[in-house]
């Protein structure tokens, strides 16, 4: 028994010094080949040095270009411009190690697999510059790539018509970018249809359809001989023309005029600060602040933010006016309504008109009123002059009288008021006519005492002599 088990134990030892010898002899064979039944991706580099299966592998990876086409456009992918790299010598090198580059045991295993027709599979490594190749068909978007066209509303002597919106499209690039990358792994180098989608608009004809009727419009009229004045009227109805306030979106007069300075555009004109008509720039804007604001109010919309001026204006009646100051004063409104409204400010020879179209549901019979709360006297200061002569005297300011008014907006159904909606209380303060009255008794006086001021006084002492009204400063149409 212990005879047999010698024999078998030394049996056992000669066949794997057999076998080794055998093994070693064989990879002695191929010590400058790579091992049989090995691949790189799908290509069989078995037997091969590693020269041969460079030149195998440069032979099969030697493209350069690949075409890209969409419809009759087709754009060559350049493989340099990507930095594209197939690592091919690092997989050769990869192939080779099989069944040398682990321990002798491993070793032997696994070039025995390998002679009994198993595969083993090196996968060629495939590097690529990411931003170049986003580049790359950001260049080929840019020439495809087509916005879509929202339906738009074209309004001529109040008729509206609404054009059909058209769908856009741009390329897919990351499907793009990955059937690339496939592709190459896979040495395939065929022409590739660029993918797209579908882009659709945002605003369709269906949805602009809903805008109907007018519900509101008013107009108001300038001196077109003041050039500087009309040009900033008509630049400042030009940016607010063409508005489509969505149902919960705010209007904002500033933001959509944008600043208004002269690099904008605008010229100088008169305008109001602090109470006092000068020059400055943009003059003229609040004619169309002002006369939105009333097309607004006929509409029915949601004022949210209105200042009247320190003036009351010529143009519109007292509580109706809504200046606007970019940067401080603002003129705001907001759609409420389940439909969208859209705004139309035109100039039609010295006019300024603003429309308000929406739809017909939303549609109500309004009238404006307004009532003046109190008006409040102006006073006036009275300053001596020595140098006039005793009995004369001098307008310096006109001055003006201060009102308090309320603006309403009146609901009618079937000729009967429904509802009286308080809209705004306006104030416009007053300010002093100054007068100086001579002190200088004859031509011979030497007496020339300072000038001193009186007491105010009101107005009303003083009516026969200022027959002036508040609408000669206002006809300068001032911001």
């Amino acid at each position: 028994m212990k005879k047999f088990n010698l024999v078998l134990i030394c049996g056992s030892i000669l066949l794997a010094f057999l076998a080794g010898i055998i093994l070693w002899s064989y990879s002695i064979k191929n010590d400058d080949k790579i091992y049989e039944n090995v691949y790189i991706n799908d290509i069989y580099v078995g037997g091969l040095s590693k020269e041969e299966a460079n030149s195998l592998l440069d032979s099969k990876y030697n493209k350069k270009t690949i075409k890209l086409t969409y419809n009759d456009q087709v754009f060559d992918l350049n493989f340099d411009k990507i930095g594209l790299d197939f690592k091919t010598e690092e997989a050769v090198e990869l192939a080779y190690e099989v069944g040398r580059n682990k321990n002798f045991i491993y070793n032997i295993k696994t070039v025995m697999d390998l002679k009994n027709h198993h595969q083993m599979t090196i996968t060629l490594k495939l590097e690529y510059d990411n931003q170049k190749l986003d580049d790359n068909l950001t260049q080929i978007a840019n020439k495809i790539d087509k916005e879509p066209q929202n339906a738009k509303i074209n309004i001529k002597n109040k008729a509206i018509n609404i054009t059909t919106e058209t769908s856009g499209y741009i390329i897919d690039k990351e499907k793009l970018k990955e059937t690339i990358l496939n592709n190459i792994e896979n040495n395939n180098y065929s022409d590739i249809i660029i993918p797209v989608k579908e882009i659709h608009a945002q605003i369709t004809k269906e949805y602009l359809s809903k805008i109907n009727t007018l519900l509101g419009e008013f107009p108001t009229t300038f001196n077109a001989g003041n050039y500087n004045r009309s040009y900033n009227v008509k630049l400042a109805s030009e940016k607010v023309n063409g508005i489509l306030l969505n149902p919960g979106e705010e209007f904002s007069f500033n933001d959509t005029t944008g600043k208004r300075g002269l690099s904008q555009g605008f010229k100088m004109a008169p305008v109001i600060v602090q109470g006092q008509v000068q020059e400055g720039v943009a003059g003229g804007v609040c004619q169309v602040s002002s006369t939105l604001y009333n097309a607004v109010l006929y509409s029915g919309i949601t004022i949210t933010d209105r200042r009247n001026h320190t003036i009351p204006s010529s143009y519109v009646s007292k509580g109706r006016d809504a200046t606007v100051s970019f940067g401080s004063i603002d003129f705001k409104f907001k759609n409420y309504y389940q439909n969208p409204i859209y705004i139309e400010n035109i100039v039609v020879s010295n006019k300024v008109i603003s429309r308000v179209y929406g739809n017909v549901s939303d549609k109500k019979n309004i009238e404006i009123t307004t009532d003046i709360t109190q008006t409040i006297p102006r006073q006036v200061e009275v300053k001596e002059d020595p140098a006039m002569l005793l009995g004369k005297e001098r307008i310096d300011e006109k001055g003006r009288d201060g009102y308090r008014v309320d603006t309403y907006r009146v609901y009618y159904e079937n000729g009967k008021v429904v509802k009286k909606e308080l809209i705004s209380k306006s104030y416009y303060p007053p300010r002093k006519k100054v007068v100086y009255t001579g002190t200088k008794k004859t031509s011979q006086t030497k007496n020339t005492p300072d000038v001193k001021n009186k007491n105010s006084i009101p107005t009303n002492v003083d009516k026969q002599t200022d027959q002036s009204t508040d609408e000669s400063i206002d006809n300068l149409m001032f911001q």
